[in-house]
């Protein structure tokens, strides 16, 4: 009786050992796979109305900053060109003085 359990537990193992084998060659077999890149038109239907976005804008960083003049302000001249990055300090434009209503205002 004792040599049948025995008999029996060591195939449960070697069988246990053999599942666990083929389920961790599957799994990493199935990691080294190299996923196929395709097209969404392949998959997604098109020719639809409506199926186009359009968007209009102005795109800028989160740091950008735009100024406007009051009419009558005479511009002497711009020290930067669009795009151009600026610190802390740099003069940006310089204005007439006598064409600015400084009454009420803070820069």
């Amino acid at each position: 009786m004792k040599k049948v359990i025995k008999a029996v537990i060591i195939t449960a193992v070697i069988i246990g050992i053999g599942v666990g084998a083929i389920y961790f060659a599957y799994n990493y077999n199935r990691s080294k796979k190299i996923a196929e890149v395709v097209p969404m038109t392949y998959y997604g239907m098109d020719g639809y109305w409506g199926d186009s976005i359009t968007s209009y804008g102005e795109v800028t960083s989160d740091k950008a900053q735009t100024f406007y003049l009051n009419s009558g302000t005479e511009v002497i001249s711009v020290n930067v060109a669009e795009g151009d990055f600026v610190n802390e300090g740099d003069v940006i434009m310089t204005v007439k003085k006598d064409s600015l209503d400084l009454d009420g205002m803070r820069l």
